[in-house]
C-alpha cells in the first residue's frame, strides 16, 4: 500500500488485525537516510507505539497505523516504510511524499 502525502496531513491505515510496530525506514530521494528499529522497551514494559521525527509521527493505536506529516518544502521527495508484524507475519505500509 503507497498512501501520497503531498502538503502534509495525516494518514489512517486500518488493519484486520492488531499488529506491533517493528521498523521505520526514512527515505530522500530514494535513497536510506536513517532505519530505526523499534525494540522492546523495559521501562515501558512493551514495544513503543509511537515513532517521532522532524518531520513525520507514526503511531500504532488499535488496528490502524496512523501518520502526521509535515509539508514537505526541502525540494527532495521523501518516504517512509514501515514495517509491521503479528506473530510470524508481516507487512509493510510505504507512505510517498512529492518534492515540493
Amino acid at each position: 500500500m503507497r498512501p501520497s502525502v503531498l502538503k502534509g496531513g495525516t494518514i489512517s491505515i486500518k488493519t484486520e488485525t492488531d499488529f506491533n510496530l517493528s521498523s521505520l525506514g526514512i527515505y530522500e530521494d530514494g535513497i536510506e537516510v536513517d532505519h530505526i528499529i523499534v525494540l522492546y522497551d523495559e521501562t515501558l514494559g512493551k514495544i513503543p507505539d509511537t515513532v517521532t521525527g522532524d518531520w513525520y509521527k507514526v503511531e500504532h493505536r488499535p488496528k490502524e497505523a496512523y501518520f502526521e506529516i509535515e509539508p514537505n518544502d526541502t525540494g527532495k521527495s521523501r518516504a517512509l516504510k514501515l514495517a509491521i508484524s503479528r506473530d510470524d507475519a508481516g507487512a509493510y505500509i510505504d507512505v510517498t511524499q512529492a518534492a515540493e
